[in-house]
């Protein structure tokens, strides 16, 4: 945890505000619990938090994430999506300018990691995914 709270700090000081992340739940109202307890795990851990509407569209993520200037997105699944919803979202984002905007995805099992969209299951840690969110930063 000091690890990270560090990273954050380090983070802080090189972009002149703490890494921002939006949290987009996109698969049911279930996993609402989830979401609430990562974005304050999050919160806690040095980072600000925005809570994205439960089934945006790519379109709507990427405009709440350009217009909140997010440093990551990180999608809620509980099953699997479909790639071509992350990959719609990566495609907006770049229409919008914003190919520097990082996507972390939450699904049951694990996916094809690209340069731009990396995965984690469910049963890690928020600690773990608050590292991974920071490390993803500096790439």
């Amino acid at each position: 945890m000091r690890e990270i709270a560090k990273m954050t700090r380090l983070f802080e000081i090189r972009e002149g505000r703490r890494p921002r992340i939006m949290i987009e739940n996109i698969e049911s109202d279930d996993d609402d619990f989830y979401v609430h307890k990562m974005a304050s795990g999050f919160a806690n851990l040095g980072f600000d938090v925005d809570l994205g509407a439960v089934f945006h569209s790519a379109e709507e993520m990427a405009k709440q994430a350009v217009e909140n200037d997010a440093h990551v997105i990180v999608v809620i699944s509980g099953n699997e999506i479909e790639e071509s919803l992350l990959k719609d979202l990566s495609i907006q984002l770049k229409l919008m300018g914003r190919k520097d905007i990082k996507i972390l995805c939450r699904r049951d099992s694990s996916g094809k990691q690209s340069k731009n969209i990396k995965y984690f299951q469910k049963s890690t840690p928020i600690a773990e995914v608050a590292y991974a969110v920071l490390k993803h930063l500096h790439t």
